[in-house]
């Protein structure tokens, strides 16, 4: 959100600059933001009935990618605990399990083995 609207000036710019260097582009920021969940996702992407949601948020704090150092504080300013990009507030869904001790990438595995966050491990006990 604050990369889409809050800050002046050549944001999106140099969002974009960096997103392109790791491969990645302005639409992923935009498909992000509390507007497209809110009105667009959400709707669009309703729960169903009969099944069980359950979630986990992260806090990266103390293991974080030196690639979220910027966005950690900001997301920290704006929604409190974070993983590095999503506050845990954003992160409860269904039935909210717990906070992990990990950043954002840990959590889905890119870099892989980057840190002591096991994501295979973590996600094999839960499959279990």
């Amino acid at each position: 959100d604050v990369a889409v609207g809050a800050l002046p000036g050549a944001t999106q710019e140099i969002i974009d600059f960096i997103l392109q260097f790791w491969g990645l582009d302005w639409d992923a920021v935009l498909e992000t933001t509390t507007d497209y969940m809110t009105n667009t996702f959400n709707p669009t992407t309703p729960d169903m009935p009969g099944v069980a949601y359950y979630s986990y948020g992260g806090n990266g704090l103390f293991l974080l990618n030196p690639k979220l150092w910027l966005s950690y504080p900001i997301t920290l300013l704006y929604q409190g605990t974070n993983d590095g990009m999503v506050g845990v507030s954003s992160s409860e869904w269904g039935t909210y399990l717990g906070t992990l001790n990990a950043d954002h990438f840990d959590e889905v595995g890119q870099p892989p083995d980057e840190t002591e966050f096991k994501h295979l491990d973590f996600y094999t006990e839960l499959a279990r």
